[in-house]
């Protein structure tokens, strides 16, 4: 993958600027509570309704995941919006 603040170039010569060019970008997007709390009350309510045959409390699971990527998608598209305003 090219970022493109570097060129190919840069990053076969320099894989420490890569790294510190990659590690800036990484920091400016913040993952949200709500999107960590809902993916693992999910992932831990799937378990748990594998584990006692409880389809409901499986299928609820799967339901708090995907509410928990949906606001990580939302996250990403307002930090997309923020850098193509810039």
């Amino acid at each position: 993958m090219v970022h493109p603040m570097l060129s190919e170039q840069d990053e076969a010569r320099d894989p420490i600027a890569r790294s510190r060019e990659l590690t800036r970008i990484l920091r400016k997007r913040e993952i949200p509570m709500g999107e960590i709390i809902d993916k693992t009350k999910g992932k831990i309510k799937q378990v748990a309704g594998t584990l006692t045959g409880k389809d409901k409390l499986k299928a609820d699971g799967e339901v708090d995941e995907l509410k928990g990527r949906a606001k990580g998608a939302v996250e990403d598209i307002k930090h997309a919006a923020k850098g193509a305003a810039k």
